[in-house]
């Protein structure tokens, strides 16, 4: 971290010349992230009068694996335009394994069970909205076509998962032979694939595609709070492009259970409370195009739940990628065990409830 002093975007973002920051600045990791490295950098001292604080970036080994990150930082500057703060979190400089951003101090990152919060709930279901209609030119197709990156995605990270290998270490490669991949490449043909992307309808949009609650910041008060103007900051957008909305929402809706998905059935969330998060956001999209929007609650409830399934799928492969490659001490493994439990456990309660 040392060599950031030198460099001139450190420089920039900062506020001076390195020479005479080196001695008072502060490198602060922040913890919460299992795809990069986070740090807070900031200034002591008489030097740190009209400087803020930066967040560096530094990308995880391995993760140019699932993340384009032409595309990632496209994105991020195109979201610049947009007021400070909800989307548009500001990119100071780019590093050549990382970049220096905007770092929002006095925010309260969110707790998985945060987000069951009905007041809360609510306000992220129109954030979400407020996204899904974001015109981001960056990551459209070459005729300004609107491409859903799902099953692309899927079907990638299933090949690269494929050639993953633990021949150092036997435990770990037992563990990963027995998350039985060929299955998981049949679910995503046949049941993604087939059964839920073929026949039920979902629109493209803009998504965050990982909006857990470490990538929802709370700015102005404390969530305890029940204050109307509260504001919420979505963050982490390497994984944004356009998708399917049931699956953004789905998504977010799997991340009720935080990093513990022995606990998916307990905390995946009730159909009152998704209720609740869904009839704020057609409320919402109402307020954003009018009469327009057509969808009923029961409608997005149907799409949701049956898009939902990907998410497990989505983040069990990324995790046997990351299991081989990054050096962060996550145990990705176990994770991407859960992961697919958890599709099979949803994949049972959708045929009874979709499917019979």
């Amino acid at each position: 971290m040392a060599v950031l002093i030198s460099l001139p975007p450190f420089r920039q973002a900062v506020g001076g010349d390195s020479s005479t920051h080196a001695e008072s600045l502060q490198v602060t990791q922040i913890q919460g992230g299992i795809t990069n490295r986070l740090y807070c950098v900031s200034l002591s001292g008489s030097t740190a009068v009209d400087t803020k604080p930066v967040l560096v970036r530094v990308y995880g080994e391995g993760s140019d694996l699932f993340i384009d990150r032409r595309m990632d930082e496209a994105v991020f500057r195109e979201l610049t335009v947009y007021p400070s703060g909800t989307f548009g979190v500001k990119l100071l400089a780019t590093l050549k394994d990382g970049r220096i951003e905007e770092f929002f101090d006095g925010c309260r990152t969110l707790e998985p069970h945060d987000m069951a919060m009905p007041e809360l709930s609510a306000v992220i279901a129109a954030t979400l909205c407020e996204m899904h209609h974001l015109d981001v030119r960056t990551c459209k197709g070459e005729n300004g076509e609107k491409r859903p990156v799902l099953l692309e995605k899927l079907r990638q990270w299933y090949h690269t998962a494929s050639t993953v290998t633990f021949e150092e270490d036997i435990s770990k490669q037992e563990q990963l032979d027995a998350l039985n991949l060929i299955r998981i490449g049949q679910e995503i043909e046949q049941t993604l694939d087939q059964q839920v992307a073929s026949k039920i309808s979902s629109p493209v949009v803009f998504c965050h595609n990982d909006l857990l609650a470490g990538n929802i910041l709370v700015r102005g008060e404390s969530v305890e709070n029940n204050n109307e103007q509260r504001e919420l900051v979505f963050v982490d957008v390497e994984y944004s492009n356009y998708n399917y909305r049931g699956f953004d929402i789905g998504n977010h809706f799997c991340e009720f259970s935080g990093f513990d998905y022995d606990m998916f059935e307990e905390k995946w969330p009730s159909k009152n409370q998704q209720y609740l998060f869904l009839h704020a956001y057609l409320e919402k999209e109402k307020e954003l195009i009018g009469d327009e929007s057509t969808d009923s609650v029961d409608d997005l409830y149907a799409e949701v739940n049956q898009y939902a399934l990907g998410s497990h799928l989505f983040w069990g492969l990324w995790a046997i990628i990351q299991a081989r490659h990054s050096p962060i001490n996550f145990d990705y493994l176990k994770y991407a065990k859960g992961r697919f439990t958890a599709y099979f456990i949803a994949k049972e309660l959708v045929e009874k409830e979709f499917w019979d």
